[in-house]
Formats: C-alpha cells, structure tokens, sequence
C-alpha cells in the first residue's frame, strides 16, 4: 500500500512538473468590435469644400484617415485653408471608449490654443462631436456634425458658442472621397511611372 501511494504522488509531481512543458497557445489577440468598426467610414482620403458663417468665405482643404493600433482607431492628417488666415495644419486620433460607450477624439494643430478633447456618437448616418475648451481663459463649446450622405460625400456643420444652448452655424460644407487615381501629385514630386 505504502509503494501505491508514493507511486501515485511521483506520477502526479511528474505530471505538474511536465505541465508547463507542454507547448502553451498564445490567447488569440483581442479584435476591434463593431462600435470600432464603424470608424471605417472616415477611411481614405477626403477633400474639404466649405463655407463660413454668417459672413461667408470659402473654405477648402484636404482630410486622410487610416487605421492605427491594430485596428483600434483611426489616425488624421487634416489642412485646411481658411480666407485671410494661415494654413490649418492638424492631427487627430479617434477610438472607441467602452467605458463610456463614446468615441474620443484628440485633435492637436499648428494654431496656438488648447489641445481639442472630444467626444462623439453616431445615430444611423448622422456623427455628433461635442468639444469643451476654452479661449481666452472663457468656456467655449464646438459641435461637428457629420452626415453621410453617400459611401463618398458626407455634409458636415461645425457650431461655437458660450454654452451648448447657444451654439450658432461657424461653418458648413461637404467632404469628398477622392477616388483611387485621381489624387493630384504634390507640385515639388515627380509623376510615378
């Protein structure tokens, strides 16, 4: 009896030791849900086409998106040229929060002032940003709403005001998909060939 148990503890020593031995497989890595992929709808690159409110002024620039992180967010490179204004020159970072069941944003540019944190929600084809900054010491409120009008035009209105109850148009016009091939070459690159 005494030879059977002490047989039977060897084997189960033999068997923890041997455990780890055994080929492990990697946990699968974790994959973007469905709210992250809603993101690809910003994908690619956009021209910007707007106009300036109340008094008017046209607006004109380009947008280009791209997955980051896996697939968790998207990455921006935005310019814009405004009537009597320097360039716009800026990036954002956009994903999902499952915490608050958001999407954030992170906008940094060449215009002195506050970095823009944001957050958003999509309700069909219709992309509400809000952003709480300040100028001047003094709150300020934005509000981007982006509707997607087809898979290669969205409108887009951005609002400002003091308080959210107040916000006024700033500025409204449309992004166009730029299709494959028909993209301008930078004026200083030559033509591939």
């Amino acid at each position: 009896m005494r030879y059977r148990v002490t047989a039977l503890a060897f084997l189960f020593v033999a068997a923890l030791c041997a455990a780890p031995l055994q080929p492990q497989t990697a946990p699968a890595p974790p994959k973007p849900g469905p709210e992250v992929k809603k993101l690809g709808v910003f994908l690619g690159k956009w021209t910007t086409l707007g106009e300036l409110k109340p008094n008017g002024g046209k607006v004109t620039g380009s947008v280009s998106c791209e997955w980051v992180s896996a697939g968790f967010g998207i990455l921006c490179h935005e310019t814009m040229d405004f009537p009597g204004q320097p360039k716009l020159v800026d990036v954002f970072l956009v994903g999902y929060d499952h915490e608050t069941k958001q999407y954030a944003l992170l906008q940094v540019g060449n215009v002195p002032g506050p970095v823009w944190i944001g957050r958003g929600s999509v309700d069909g084809n219709t992309w509400t940003w809000t952003v709480d900054t300040t100028d001047n010491g003094k709150p300020l409120k934005f509000r981007f709403t982006q509707k997607i009008t087809s898979p290669d035009s969205m409108d887009f209105t951005n609002e400002i005001g003091l308080t959210a109850e107040a916000l006024a148009p700033m500025m409204v016009g449309k992004y166009v998909r730029v299709k494959a091939g028909t993209a301008k070459r930078a004026p200083d690159k030559p033509a591939a060939k």
